[in-house]
């Protein structure tokens, strides 16, 4: 992203292409497919956002939903799913825009949310208002289980990012032995679940 506009560049001659008209308005929060063929961006035109994508190849991007997306969308592991902030809450789609869905449903605000490596859970900040305080949770991706993790006491949203649990040689599985959640400024490690 630069100057509202989102870029390519190839890596071998150093060219640029751009993915986003000049014409748009602001557009931010790129995010490659994880085969690398299809990218995300959420393009803001006055006051409606709207999240695209675009497949190598394509001459135009096209409109998966529109709202209020005040965070940025991400892929789950398998390409075949996206995790949104529509409003002050998450939902999932699927890589196509259909089938979209309502994940959470607490008070509040949930944002950010971080597909964990095998595509079952996702953490995510929530805050009771746009002013915090914030916490880091975790929910499994069919919504059945969702987890707390401490108290409700950061002054900023946090960013959370699924790590790999080194717990004494034992396997990872969800809710048993959870994986460790980085958030930034603290980079502390919390359980999650997995």
């Amino acid at each position: 992203r630069r100057e509202g506009r989102i870029l390519g560049r190839s890596l071998e001659n150093g060219q640029e292409s751009s993915l986003s008209p000049a014409s748009w308005g602001q557009c931010s929060w790129p995010a490659c497919s994880p085969a690398g063929k299809t990218i995300l961006f959420v393009v803001r035109d006055g006051e409606k956002d709207a999240i695209m994508a675009m497949a190598a190849g394509d001459r135009e991007p096209k409109r998966l939903v529109e709202g209020e997306l005040p965070s940025a969308p991400r892929w789950d592991p398998s390409g075949k799913r996206i995790a949104y902030q529509r409003g002050p809450h998450l939902w999932i789609m699927d890589a196509d825009g259909s089938n979209q869905w309502q994940l959470t449903t607490a008070g509040g605000i949930q944002r950010c949310p971080a597909w964990s490596p095998d595509g079952s859970a996702i953490a995510y900040c929530q805050g009771l208002s746009t002013r915090g305080p914030w916490q880091l949770c975790a929910t499994k991706a069919d919504a059945t289980k969702t987890t707390f993790i401490g108290e409700p006491s950061a002054r900023r949203v946090l960013g959370p990012d699924w790590g790999t649990y080194q717990g004494e040689g034992k396997p990872v599985r969800w809710p048993a032995k959870p994986a460790g959640v980085r958030s930034e400024p603290c980079v502390r490690a919390w359980d999650t679940g997995r």
